[in-house]
């Protein structure tokens, strides 16, 4: 059975610990992999779509990776306890069928609240904004949502979410109309199914369709928002990139980049994943 859906856990300081974990998806079953060799895995008794990424992991806490359903109207949570056996913690069904979708972890000091925050374009020609919050031993809290009108998702392009020091969420999500890019920022407050404030960023004229693209949420160390990063994939090959609060522009690069396009956050800026024949995958500063 391929291996799909493969990713780490971002959110532990990479010295925080001693293990570090890989992620990923075989049909059914959910698998880790630790680089002290410990490879726990979980037989789900029911089909399972792609998994959520990226997966959770608190400080001396489980991993905690989320799995869509096969047709992206439900979500679930599998837990990985060091030193016991991983289970299904719970699912539930979604408001609507998840397009673009993400989670993130609260700081430890707030209670390490996860958080999980989804777009997906309507039939009335909208793209709504969903989120949800649990703890370790609490059930999602009720969706928060809103829309913005006029607007579709850019295909392939994965969001960036924000957690706060005050429990506040920012999910962010690259949208399009005929001819043109933003980014559409949703704020949503620190109580649990409040709606979410809306903004929209116009990112400029499109020379060509989007095909794929990232945003990237980088903290700063005193766990606010440091930087909002984003890179773009048009169908000519031309890549844009949004630098912070600029607008988007055309960027070389030495070596194509790699498909699904992923941003990682860096002490001076992001690193997008790159591929070549010579050195395959790797990160360059972006």
């Amino acid at each position: 059975m391929p291996a799909t859906s493969a990713s780490r856990p971002p959110n532990t300081p990479f010295f925080d610990e001693l293990r570090n974990w890989i992620v990923w998806r075989e049909g059914r079953d959910i698998v880790t992999l630790a680089n002290t060799l410990e490879q726990p895995r979980i037989a789900l008794p029911f089909e399972i779509g792609s998994l959520v990424l990226p997966p959770l992991k608190t400080a001396g806490g489980p991993v905690e990776v989320l799995f869509l359903a096969p047709e992206r109207n439900g979500i679930g949570l599998v837990s990985f306890p060091h030193g016991g056996a991983p289970a299904l913690a719970w699912r539930m069904r979604l408001l609507a069928v998840a397009g673009a979708i993400t989670a993130a972890l609260g700081l430890a000091a707030a209670g390490s609240e996860r958080h999980v925050a989804m777009a997906t374009e309507t039939p009335a020609g909208e793209v709504a904004v969903f989120a949800t919050r649990f703890g370790a031993d609490q059930p999602p809290a009720a969706m928060a949502t809103a829309a913005a009108a006029g607007f579709r998702l850019v295909p392939e392009a994965a969001p960036g979410l924000f957690a706060g020091p005050a429990g506040e969420v920012l999910f962010a999500v690259l949208v399009q109309r005929p001819g043109s890019l933003a980014l559409l920022e949703a704020r949503f407050p620190a109580v649990a199914g409040a709606p979410p404030a809306i903004a929209l960023r116009e990112l400029g004229p499109l020379a060509a369709p989007p095909v794929g693209g990232s945003v990237l949420c980088s903290p700063n160390s005193g766990g606010g928002l440091a930087r909002l990063d984003a890179v773009i994939l048009l169908r000519d090959g031309t890549l844009l990139r949004m630098p912070g609060a600029g607008p988007a522009g055309p960027v070389v690069l030495t070596d194509a980049p790699a498909l699904p396009l992923r941003l990682a956050p860096g002490l001076e800026g992001p690193y997008l994943l790159l591929t070549s024949p010579q050195q395959g995958l790797y990160f360059e500063a972006f």
